[in-house]
């Protein structure tokens, strides 16, 4: 849906898009090290930054996780990175005249906080439980509402998806015309010049090449996986709007919430119009945040002309929202990926050995995961509060945690359950084979001192008592081996039988 009267203020308002996915939990620190210690080619700096996060308002054992002290010598449970600003020029965040290339037509847009400063434009951050996030920072040059919509809506899709792709062109010298020239541009680290004539370049291709940094360049396998829609990033806005009025702020707020294009929404019902049936939490008189799965957008329609809405709210929003909003996606996605590994990992194959370490694993994870990432308060502050909890609802956390620990506290029993039966069955075996031995053994002797009837000449040449416990080992392992193909036949076969299987879970 079109909104031609509104523009948008390309100073307060900001785009982040982020790439969540998940890795080897065991690999954290080796990764942090390769993180810390990478160089692009030819680069004689570091290519990420640690970043310092803004935590005054936050609980202190809250500030604590996402500020670890390296001092204390502990492992970290997050680690949280900006790509350097020296690096700008390398992978085309400055001097680049970008585009993206959609249905809609092409839309120019820039990287980072402002163009040509680049503050802020990648963040990285990994969490202990086996979860990252990669963001990037990018918004279009125009003031006009519709580029912003049709951005929004494409540059999600990371691999080209509904005909989206992008397009940049840098200013060379040209020493034949003796003037600067545009020629096509592409990073280098992420393929350069050459993946125009391979296909187009899209934004997937950059952000393959800013992972890399976080393994051997030996090594060729990603050591990432998705775990959100496939080739499809997350959104997170935040919209400064002019010239909304009182009949088009639900329709703004509709189709951001949906994240139409310009071709889309024009149909909304009642239901999707009415502020108590929708997702939209008011921050001050109108300004809203809107809640979706497919991420959020906070929405300022005709902000006052003072410095807290112009300066101040938008930095709260940068740092302290986005940071709040990567937490509770990375309580999402862990608990996803547990019960993810549950469901795959139970019907795998494994013996049972590997099933009770498997579901050990899992069980500590979880744990790991509840003492120091599942909070229920993590700042003081009302607004942000509200906003944190809205978030843990929209993404419906409290019920995924209890399935998840449900799921996991369950198999984790039944596991336990048949090795403590395996067990009990060996001390059966034994207890035949060792009573049967030992029956063996009195029986015979009163034939110890003189040869008995069946007596092999083997047995003839050892000693009398020697000959009584070998004698007594044989009948023990035959009896052990009739007592353990025994139980394994009706072992097998009694709890299959409804009789027998009144109080089992599985």
């Amino acid at each position: 849906m079109k909104f031609p009267e509104v523009t948008i203020e390309t100073d307060p308002s900001f785009l982040y898009f982020i790439y969540p996915f998940s890795f080897d939990v065991s690999s954290f620190e080796s990764r942090i090290k390769w993180i810390e210690a990478h160089q692009f080619p030819n680069r004689n700096f570091k290519t990420w930054l640690p970043q310092k996060l803004v935590t005054d308002d936050w609980l202190v054992h809250v500030a604590d996780y996402l500020n670890p002290d390296k001092e204390s010598q502990r492992t970290p449970t997050a680690q949280f990175w900006e790509m350097n600003n020296a690096l700008d020029s390398t992978l085309g965040f400055l001097d680049v005249e970008w585009q993206l290339l959609t249905p809609q037509g092409p839309i120019k847009f820039g990287f980072g906080e402002k163009l040509g400063e680049g503050k802020r434009t990648v963040q990285l951050a990994l969490f202990k439980v086996g979860v990252g996030f990669l963001s990037l920072r990018v918004q279009p040059l125009s003031t006009d509402s519709k580029d912003w919509f049709n951005f929004l809506h494409y540059f999600r899709f990371m691999r080209g998806q509904r005909g989206t792709c992008l397009q940049a062109q840098k200013a060379t010298w040209n020493p034949q015309l003796k003037k600067k020239t545009l020629d096509i541009f592409f990073p280098e680290v992420a393929g350069g010049k050459s993946v125009y004539t391979a296909g187009t370049p899209t934004i997937s291709m950059l952000i393959e090449a800013l992972l890399g940094t976080g393994e051997s360049p030996y090594h060729i396998e990603p050591w990432w996986e998705e775990i959100f829609v496939s080739g499809q990033l997350i959104p997170f806005a935040a919209i400064f709007a002019q010239g909304l009025t009182e009949e088009t702020i639900p329709l703004m707020l509709y189709n951001l919430q949906n994240f139409f294009h310009e071709g889309q929404g024009k149909y909304p019902s009642a239901q999707d119009l009415d502020p108590a049936c929708q997702p939209w939490l008011p921050y001050i008189e109108r300004m809203w945040w809107i809640f979706t799965l497919e991420g959020g957008v906070f929405l300022s329609a005709n902000p006052p002309d003072e410095k807290f809405f112009r300066e101040t709210l938008p930095n709260h929003i940068r740092d302290l929202y986005f940071l709040l909003f990567r937490l509770v996606l990375h309580q999402r996605f862990t608990l996803m990926m547990l019960s993810h590994w549950v469901a795959q990992r139970w019907v795998m194959g494994a013996n049972h050995r590997d099933r009770i370490y498997i579901f050990e694993e899992i069980r500590d994870l979880l744990l790991l995961f509840t003492a120091r990432g599942y909070f229920s308060q993590v700042v003081q502050r009302e607004h942000p509060h509200r906003y944190y909890c809205k978030w843990q609802e929209v993404f419906q956390l409290e019920q995924l945690y209890a399935e998840v620990g449900e799921e996991v506290r369950d198999l984790h029993d039944y596991v336990q359950t048949q090795q403590n039966q395996r067990l009990q069955r060996t001390i059966e075996i034994l207890g035949v084979a060792i009573g049967a031995g030992g029956i063996a053994a009195s029986s015979i002797s009163g034939y110890i001192e003189q040869p008995l009837p069946w007596e092999p000449a083997l047995l003839s040449a050892l000693h009398p008592g020697l000959k009584a416990l070998v004698v007594s080992l044989i009948i023990g392992a035959l009896f052990g081996f009739l007592a353990w193909v025994w139980t394994g036949i009706f072992g097998g076969l009694f709890p299959r039988l409804p009789q027998f299987n009144k109080f089992r879970k599985f």
